[in-house]
């Protein structure tokens, strides 16, 4: 059986007791229809249980955000490898002022 292409964006809530007593038919929804699940305990959310599909693209979102991060560091360390920590400051709170200013000016922008 295929999983659906297009899982419910709206997780359903269940108590931490439901998903002890229904585990197997929540897995079941979760991979054949492609259902979520916030588990709660003492009315708070907990876990996910997601499709393993959601779960891989979450996994591979994130690892690519830290890839661009990290790669990011590696970009500023590059181009301020020769300069000293206060010149490092002074150039971050330059941009940070210039930042606030245009933010000022504009403040529908985002920052």
């Amino acid at each position: 059986m295929a999983v659906s292409t297009f899982p419910s964006r709206i997780p359903t809530n269940i108590s931490a007791m439901q998903a002890r007593q229904q585990l197997g038919t929540l897995m079941d929804k979760a991979v054949y229809q492609g259902r979520s699940f916030i588990v709660e305990r003492a009315g708070e959310a907990a876990i996910a249980i997601v499709p393993i599909t959601q779960y891989r693209q979450m996994m591979a979102r994130e690892q690519a955000e830290r890839d661009t991060f990290f790669a990011l560091v590696d970009e500023a360390g590059q181009l301020f490898f020769d300069k000293s920590e206060d010149e490092v400051r002074q150039i971050v709170d330059e941009a940070v002022s210039e930042v606030r200013a245009e933010a000022k000016q504009d403040p529908q922008r985002e920052m």
